[in-house]
């Protein structure tokens, strides 16, 4: 996976930039399947706070990632975190990320639900 390429960075001032991402990370067992991940990613676009946006998912063996950006990792956090807890996925390992993924100066904060 490269986040480098995920985050959009534009100066165009029609495009919005997004500076901060928050990762989810599911674990998928026999109960979940891509129809809940979908659901769930569904589910968080529209508790998302205005011009954070899903940017889809990846999604491997027994585990998925969703990714979400914005300009506050903390404010995409709060508008989501009822979703997550109330999800069917019984874990859920978040990711804050403040700054940009190639950015060496970037801080992460995890922590699991």
């Amino acid at each position: 996976m490269n986040l480098k390429n995920s985050f959009l960075r534009t100066k165009d001032k029609n495009q919005l930039l997004y500076d901060e991402a928050v990762l989810i990370e599911l674990h998928l067992n026999g109960q979940q399947n891509l129809d809940q991940l979908h659901t769930l990613e569904s589910e968080l676009e529209t508790s998302l706070p205005e011009g954070s946006h899903v940017d889809g998912n990846d999604v491997g063996e027994n585990e998925a990632t969703i990714y979400l950006y914005g300009s506050s990792a903390d404010k995409i956090f709060k508008s989501i975190e009822n979703t997550l807890k109330n999800s069917s996925f019984d874990y859920v390992n978040v990711i804050l990320q403040y700054g940009l993924a190639e950015d060496p100066n970037t801080i992460e904060k995890r922590f699991t639900l």
